[in-house]
């Protein structure tokens, strides 16, 4: 207390300036980004699984690997019947070249027999003239009948290596790998277990995988943006700092919004 003017006395006191705030603590349901139960492509046994429960898993990580005997038949079959079929098709290209050169002596032996009888007419009898053109349409026939089965087993290779490549394919479906990172928050198989594929109504996920780098924080973000922001601003800023009163629209909205919050809460 201090003498003030006119013999009057002065009261004060020393303050200390501090931040307005307000903590509401809330239970709150976070999930994972996204979550996704691992299917087999392909039916088989299970020959290797590198995770369990709580592992930590990268994208692209392998995570079980199956065995199926018939399908490396399949592929050494396959690219079996490929060798047997290239082996065929240098062989009709061997038959396509003879049978061009046969047809190259046939027309020229036909042409000089051609030239002879026109050079000197009863030098050369027309039945040697016709079976030499007999001789040369024999050729080309081969020559045409040759190169429609080169052409053949050229699709048969075609073929044969879509078989290849589609038995590879499936060969790969047997690894079943992480599709982002995440945690396994479920395993319900176990080595040698027969795996369905993805697609039988009798099939069970190998394992459940949860990205949890980004949690999808709803409840948070939605309640502070609709209910705690507002009202701190209407009941402590506005009283406290801009010495007005509250708009109770503004309160009853935000009353409204936070029931609808707390019965999503309560129905999680």
């Amino acid at each position: 207390m201090l003498p003030g003017l006119f013999g009057s006395n002065v009261v004060y006191c020393i303050g200390n300036v501090s931040r307005l705030q307000q903590q509401v603590v809330l239970t709150g349901d976070f999930k994972p980004y996204q979550t996704v139960d691992l299917h087999a492509k392909v039916p088989g046994y299970l020959r290797k699984i590198t995770v369990d429960v709580g592992d930590r898993v990268r994208a692209g990580q392998l995570i079980a690997s199956l065995e199926v005997p018939e399908m490396a038949s399949d592929i050494s079959h396959a690219n079996a019947e490929v060798s047997r079929q290239e082996a065929e098709l240098k062989r009709l290209h061997s038959e396509v070249e003879r049978a061009k050169a046969n047809l190259g002596i046939a027309e020229l032996s036909y042409k000089r027999l051609e030239a002879a009888a026109k050079a000197e007419k009863g030098i050369v009898a027309q039945q040697e003239i016709d079976e030499a053109l007999a001789k040369r349409r024999a050729a080309e026939a081969q020559v045409a009948s040759a190169e429609a089965a080169l052409g053949v087993v050229r699709h048969q290779i075609e073929g044969s290596r879509a078989t290849v490549e589609k038995a590879k394919t499936l060969a790969a479906y047997t690894e079943i790998t992480a599709p982002f990172d995440g945690i396994v928050t479920k395993r319900n198989v176990d080595l040698g277990a027969m795996i369905q594929a993805g697609t039988s109504s009798s099939a069970v996920p190998l394992v459940r995988i949860a990205e949890i780098r980004r949690l999808t924080a709803w409840f948070d973000q939605q309640f502070y943006g609709d209910v705690t922001a507002p009202l701190l601003h209407e009941r402590m800023k506005k009283r406290l700092v801009h010495r007005q009163p509250p708009d109770s629209t503004v309160l009853r909205e935000a009353m409204r919004l936070a029931n609808g919050h707390l019965d999503y809460i309560d129905y999680l």
